[in-house]
């Protein structure tokens, strides 16, 4: 049997609405695909990433949730971005969790710090050849009253609590990880945290930890139709 090819040809009236939809909102309508990355503007120094932030979550929400209420039929989101603001990024990860239609995401470049936590909310998660994973706990700051920064240092427990809840969850059962019980991968995740504050893992090692699914080229993952096709 042949494999279907997934191919949108835009009609040559529509390609500049098929355009605007794609620069000025990151979806692609007829193909299901969303691009997840950073708000761009000339404010933003040009040398510098732009970050996970509300303008990114806010527009992927709205696209998500149109393309849900279109069809049940699998979302492709394309993701090139590094880390960010805990709050938006965990939108977006809620946001892809509750997705009726099944998502599936590709990763570009790394998938770091809060786009390492995005990932894990996808259907099935796959990393492009020279992509990078890393986690940490991350970094926090700010100024206020003593009571005030013990209620901050309060939730930003929570939120570390939530954010190993999220990795273990996907960890479990992966190769490196199928003899062990949740409380042991966490205990194990805190420790690599402890010892190098920031741990750094080549595409491979991600899918070893259960971090990720597959390597965007390897067998079973070698097409667009494929990765989109798996549950």
């Amino acid at each position: 049997m042949v494999e279907k090819r997934m191919k949108y040809k835009v009609k040559k009236e529509r390609i500049n609405d098929a355009l605007w939809e794609l620069h000025d909102f990151n979806i692609n309508v007829a193909s299901r695909e969303i691009f997840l990355h950073g708000w761009h503007n000339s404010e933003w120094n040009e040398n510098l990433e732009p970050e996970v932030e509300y303008r990114m979550a806010t527009k992927f929400i709205k696209n998500l949730a149109f393309l849900n209420n279109q069809s049940d039929d699998n979302i492709l989101i394309h993701q090139q971005t590094c880390g960010g603001d805990w709050d938006h990024g965990m939108a977006i990860h809620d946001a892809i969790a509750a997705s009726v239609a099944p998502t599936t995401m590709l990763c570009y470049a790394h998938s770091r710090s809060m786009s390492s936590l995005t990932l894990q909310a996808a259907t099935t998660r796959v990393l492009m050849p020279d992509c990078f994973f890393m986690m940490h706990h991350g970094s926090a700051g700010g100024e206020d009253t003593v009571r005030g920064m013990l209620t901050f240092a309060e939730q930003i427990a929570k939120d570390k609590s939530r954010m190993m809840e999220v990795y273990v969850w996907r960890c479990a059962g992966s190769e490196a990880f199928k003899d062990m019980s949740e409380r042991q991968i966490e205990n194990f995740l805190e420790k690599k945290l402890q010892l190098k504050q920031e741990w750094f893992m080549n595409a491979e090692e991600a899918v070893h930890y259960g971090f990720a699914d597959g390597v965007f080229g390897d067998k079973g993952f070698d097409s667009i139709d494929k990765i989109r096709r798996k549950r």
